[in-house]
């Protein structure tokens, strides 16, 4: 089996702006996980 990774991967931009404004508002909760799939 070979496995083959993309050039370019990571979290999309709704994803890491999502983290961005849970960083900024550290006290905060959210009713479920903030990254799905």
């Amino acid at each position: 089996m070979k496995i083959e990774l993309a050039s370019s991967y990571g979290f999309c931009y709704g994803v890491k702006r999502a983290i961005e404004i849970a960083e900024e508002h550290k006290n905060s909760f959210t009713y479920g996980p903030l990254i799905h799939n």
